[in-house]
């Protein structure tokens, strides 16, 4: 389903098999998307750069063990749940700039061979190589009946 302004698409929303499907015909960009459900690249190997910026993710976002030969761009993504990049190797340039989890990032044992961009990430925890500029957001209490 496309969202248009102006006569031009602005937002997909896809299904969790409508992803899966475009990326096994090397769709490559996903700008702007909504994907209703969990993004689930574990242990895949990807030629070339992956392009998340401004995507929503009703879900989590599985990447881990995986290997991208080129960038794999995350800026201003937001994730319901959790974004999961334990032991995968990106060839080029991990950007994580403005992205925003509502779950965990796990970066443990993650190797990004160029350049690794991380400013002004929120999560509500943090795993991997410590920066500076990682917000963690406070739990949310529920609050219980006088």
């Amino acid at each position: 389903m496309q969202i248009f302004e102006g006569g031009r698409p602005v937002k997909t929303v896809l299904t969790t098999k409508e992803f899966e499907w475009q990326l096994g015909l090397d769709i490559r960009d996903f700008d702007n998307v909504v994907i209703e459900g969990d993004v689930t690249l574990r242990g895949k190997k990807l030629k070339g750069s992956l392009s998340f910026r401004r995507a929503s993710v009703n879900g989590s976002f599985y990447f881990e063990d995986g290997n991208i030969s080129g960038d794999l761009d995350l800026r201003g993504i937001s994730i319901e749940n959790d974004l999961r990049l334990e032991g995968s190797h990106v060839g080029g340039k991990l950007d994580l700039t403005s992205c925003r989890v509502l779950g965990v990032i796990d970066r443990s044992a993650s190797r990004v061979a160029e350049e690794e961009v991380v400013i002004d990430v929120q999560a509500r925890e943090y795993r991997g190589p410590r920066e500076k500029r990682v917000k963690i957001i406070a739990k949310h209490r529920r609050r219980q009946a006088a």
